[in-house]
């Protein structure tokens, strides 16, 4: 029996989609990484770890495409949340605030 009363939203497949790449791309580096080590590990040989990260890449901007923010939005709060500012500027300062002059004078 289901409740007229409540909406639920409907599922997304972006976060299954960032599930299946980051998956992906756990175990094509460990493939990538035993191959590389088992060839003798040569230094350009090791560049080839770089496709795995394009799939760890693919899996996160996923998830910020399926989060419903703007992608440029989403990275702007990655170096703010580190740098400790706000990614949308500054606060409105022309509000009227308590104790700032603007509370009814006393009789």
């Amino acid at each position: 029996m289901t409740n007229p009363h409540v909406k639920t939203e409907p599922s997304s497949w972006w976060p299954l989609a960032a599930m299946g790449l980051g998956a992906l791309g756990s175990y094509a580096l460990l493939v990538v990484h035993l191959a590389v080590e088992a060839a003798g590990g040569k230094p350009w040989a090791w560049m080839l770890m770089l496709v795995p990260g394009a799939f760890f890449f693919a899996a996160a901007l996923t998830i910020a495409i399926g989060s419903g923010i703007p992608v440029r939005e989403r990275l702007a709060t990655i170096p703010a949340a580190l740098l400790g500012y706000s990614p949308r500027g500054p606060v409105d300062t022309k509000r009227p605030r308590a104790g700032r002059g603007n509370e009814l004078p006393l009789p």
